[in-house]
């Protein structure tokens, strides 16, 4: 379910899950773009959360992180030579971005 609009709410019962009156069929999980506080503190249920779930707040945001793995067909072209004999780059931001 792809939403241009944030929802305000979710339920997730009976391998289906419901967002804002929209609902499709689910399987093992669902993956929602938001952050933790919103999607525990906002959009699920207070009975869908696992038992022990509130002793852990408040949440404290970490720095975000993803790592996308590539097959090229040849070397990048970066202009650093250290970068250029790295088996791995890693990325990032700042905490302002």
């Amino acid at each position: 379910m792809q939403q241009s609009t944030p929802s305000t709410s979710a339920v997730i019962t009976g391998g289906r899950a419901t967002a804002d009156g929209r609902t499709i069929g689910v399987r093992r999980a669902v993956v929602a773009d938001v952050s933790a506080p919103h999607l525990y503190q906002r959009l699920l249920p207070r009975a869908a959360l696992p038992r022990g779930y509130f002793r852990i707040w408040p949440f404290h945001l970490g720095h975000p992180g993803i790592e996308v793995n590539y097959a090229l067909d040849e070397p990048i072209p970066w202009r650093s030579e250290s970068l250029r004999e790295a088996g791995t780059v890693h990325l990032g931001a700042t905490v302002t971005g």
